[in-house]
């Protein structure tokens, strides 16, 4: 197999309505045959930035061999538009994200082994790192020229997003590398993926999904609790407020972290449950009052509320 045998088999693809797909069609066909694709690219050496992994660039296709070494981590990082990888050696993890109004947010996590075919379209971020002892490499097709593309890049320690810069990627990607893990997201923004060596992501994930997914359901179990109580309170309190004879009075209701003494010397009926503490003061009814009959003249008085 020669160079420009690859070229022209993505070539067409990329002029397909489907390009993206039909690229990855090239790439399964490929898979039968990885020992002839890494004799074609042996050429390439695949490190020191795209300059010099780029093989083949046009307007409408960008192709790329790419070497991570061992514990390389990439920023995340788009690509302006679809991109499809062919792992022909070693293992490379990758941690896909969603871009939003909240800024990026993680979708998922693939890892490549030889023969692993991985397409991503053009609204797709990503981090790549190397995570076996050997070098990751790869044969990586995009649908455009990346070299003239706008793109952007993310500061792995804020998700800032920035304009992407050969140079400032690189920074980034030296700091993603000392890191523990890809960098999450949303309401995580900032901190990093840290787990006990030795642990299973994916159960991890699944635990994290079940604690949250009971801690709703206890949320909402609790709603009706805590309406019923209410009503309660409410009628407990209209029963002290309305209870004895034509007497009318003033309703003084304090909260309070400690119960008050005079708390202990009222009627255990008319105590709430919560710590809503009231005290009903009756007065004799008013002589301007003579009926119950509406208008009519109302004296209100209040005595204060020990404290």
């Amino acid at each position: 197999m020669q160079v420009h045998e690859l070229v022209s088999r993505f070539a067409a693809a990329a002029h397909e309505e489907d390009s993206m797909n039909a690229a990855r069609g090239v790439l399964e066909e490929l898979r039968g045959d990885l020992g002839a694709v890494e004799r074609a690219l042996d050429f390439v050496s695949g490190v020191g930035g795209n300059a010099r992994q780029v093989f083949y660039r046009s307007p409408d296709l960008t192709m790329l061999k790419v070497c991570f070494p061992s514990g390389r981590r990439t920023p995340p990082h788009d690509h302006g538009t679809w991109a499809a990888i062919l792992v022909l050696s070693g293992r490379e993890k990758n941690t896909l994200y969603r871009g939003g109004e909240e800024g990026l947010r993680r979708a998922s996590e693939v890892t490549l082994e030889r023969g692993s075919i991985l397409p991503m379209r053009a609204d797709t971020a990503h981090v790549a790192e190397c995570i076996g002892d050997v070098p990751a490499i790869g044969l990586h097709v995009y649908g455009g020229d990346i070299l003239e593309l706008p793109r952007s890049m993310w500061d792995p320690d804020t998700l800032e997003e920035h304009v992407y810069d050969p140079t400032l990627y690189e920074t980034f990607a030296q700091a993603a590398s000392k890191a523990a893990g890809a960098p999450l997201t949303a309401g995580t923004r900032g901190r990093r993926d840290v787990r006990r060596p030795g642990s299973d992501p994916s159960r991890s994930d699944a635990c994290s999904s079940v604690l949250s997914r009971v801690a709703r359901g206890a949320r909402k179990a609790d709603q009706p609790a805590s309406a019923a109580r209410n009503r309660m309170r409410s009628v407990a309190g209209s029963r002290s407020r309305l209870c004895g004879g034509d007497s009318l009075g003033l309703t003084r209701i304090r909260t309070n972290d400690v119960p008050l003494p005079s708390r202990m010397r009222r009627d255990a009926s008319g105590i709430s449950s919560g710590r809503v503490i009231s005290r009903v003061v009756r007065m004799p009814a008013p002589s301007a009052i003579r009926s119950r009959s509406t208008p009519r003249l109302v004296w209100l008085f209040c005595q204060p509320v020990s404290p």
